[in-house]
């Protein structure tokens, strides 16, 4: 696991030895209080967890969700685990965890699908859109076991309400406990320094080198990063995506196209209104609000970059927001940006955005009483909601 330093304003990476990735999903198990004697089965139950926008009539909405349900066909089971994956400390499963494992029905995209259509249905409609940001989908299994002809709730130890008439949990298929967990050296593929990291960051540090790193399946991947171009000293860099996306259903290749987009009141110079177009979103957690507004205004400004040669020595943001959530959400920005809204919302849905590639790009920022400054582009990120997400 990565190392968490122990400072609270300061986001100093610090050498690790391994990252955790997890294979498919992350899985996890519920401490049990059963009798000794007893053999455990566990149940799983898909878990969703993120910010959720949505576009509708009245505008832009966004509201965390934290939202289970069972993966068994079962009405001996509660159809989700209430507030247990909140409270409750979760452990990964692994080739050592001893008990029956009951296998889950359909997969990750099917679980999303369902609880993406759950959560639409609780909102007023009509709804235009609706993405997700922070996403966080996992496999949790609480405990049962059998105490004559009852099943017993393992986390409580107390009998099932609803085991009444229920096919007992012998008749569903199970699978192994499997090794879920893969654990990737933190050694830079160049050189073979240690990388650097924070706890939850996904993406790796080489001082020695000047590189960075992210994880996949198939081991350390380079990441392209660039950095935004300032006269002015920083204290700190926050990291940014920038994404080259194709958009069908509206015009939007230049900086004029955005500017018409959004209704810009102003007279662009031949130069720039033929500026290609990006799309900009943090690549750090953030207050939803806050993560939209960087978002358009980045996107709006259409800052220059230039390439990263070096890792500044500055203090440098980790990245926590995976480039994929980004792609996903580009929509949303374009809602945010375009102008009038009410009229251009409906349209939403014959819009279709094709990503093309993703750099990572550094700006610079001062370090204030409160807040992260970026005068050039009249932005303030506030270092509480940083250090609530973790980034502190």
């Amino acid at each position: 696991m990565l190392g968490e330093s122990d400072r609270l304003y300061r986001c100093d990476f610090c050498r690790v030895q391994s990252y955790l990735l997890p294979r498919n999903v992350a899985r996890y198990v519920l401490p049990h209080r059963a009798p000794a004697d007893r053999e455990i089965a566990y149940v799983p139950y898909w878990r969703f967890k993120g910010i959720l926008f949505t576009c509708g009539v009245d505008g832009i909405r966004h509201r965390f969700t934290d939202d289970s349900h069972c993966a068994v066909d079962n009405p001996a089971f509660p159809p989700s685990l209430g507030l247990r994956s909140q409270a409750l400390r979760l452990k990964f499963v692994t080739p050592a965890t001893t008990g029956t494992f009951l296998q889950p029905f359909g997969g990750p995209r099917q679980a999303r699908d369902f609880f993406m259509r759950r959560q639409a249905s609780r909102q007023p409609a009509p709804v235009f859109l609706q993405t997700q940001v922070g996403e966080s989908l996992s496999l949790i299994y609480t405990p049962i076991f059998r105490q004559g002809q009852r099943l017993y709730d393992g986390v409580l130890n107390r009998p099932l309400a609803r085991d009444a008439e229920a096919p007992p949990p012998e008749t569903h298929p199970v699978e192994p406990a499997g090794d879920h967990l893969r654990f990737i050296p933190a050694l830079c593929p160049i050189c073979g320094q240690d990388l650097e990291g924070r706890r939850d960051t996904l993406v790796l540090v080489c001082r020695q080198c000047d590189r960075l790193w992210r994880a996949t399946a198939k081991g350390l991947e380079e990441i392209r990063t660039a950095r935004m171009p300032s006269p002015e000293a920083a204290d700190a860099y926050l990291p940014f995506w920038r994404v080259r996306a194709e958009v069908k259903g509206i015009p939007l290749v230049n900086f004029g196209d955005l500017a018409h987009l959004a209704n810009l009141p102003t007279v662009l110079k031949p130069d720039r209104e033929s500026r290609p177009f990006r799309f900009w979103c943090p690549a750090f957690k953030v207050r939803p609000a806050t993560l939209l507004h960087l978002a358009s205004a980045l996107t709006l400004a259409q800052p220059p970059v230039e390439p990263l040669e070096k890792l500044p020595r500055e203090e440098l943001l980790p990245v926590t927001l995976p480039v994929a959530e980004t792609i996903d959400n580009l929509k949303i920005v374009l809602a945010a940006l375009a102008r009038p809204a009410r009229q251009f919302y409906p349209r939403l849905g014959a819009i279709d955005i094709v990503p093309k590639s993703a750099l990572l790009v550094f700006i610079p920022f001062t370090v204030g009483s409160h807040e992260y400054l970026q005068p050039e582009l009249k932005l303030a990120v506030n270092r509480n909601q940083l250090a609530l997400t973790g980034l502190l």
